[in-house]
């Protein structure tokens, strides 16, 4: 698997979520939602950090098919890493 923390990045770029890699945000989905149901959905649809950061509430429930629970959590661990809160990380 590659990740940011495989690169060589510093300390800073790997604490920034605009930094991950594809397989970054399967790990932060695995974290948050405590499985890797989402891992092929995240690889294709290509979703870095960037676009990690970017995702809403209508793509958990259209592309995802994300019931209401795990949806509210992720969408809550997003917009803390949006307000600059890493404990979220």
């Amino acid at each position: 698997r590659k990740t940011i923390f495989s690169m060589g990045l510093n300390s800073e770029q790997t604490t920034l979520p605009f930094f991950y890699l594809i397989d970054d945000v399967c790990s932060f989905f695995e974290n948050v939602l405590g499985k890797t149901t989402y891992t092929p959905i995240i690889k294709e649809h290509l979703i870095d950090g960037t676009a990690l950061l970017l995702l809403e509430d209508e793509h958990l429930t259209n592309i995802f098919q994300m019931q209401l629970g795990p949806r509210l959590k992720l969408l809550n661990r997003i917009s803390q890493l949006k307000n600059g809160d890493l404990s979220a990380l």
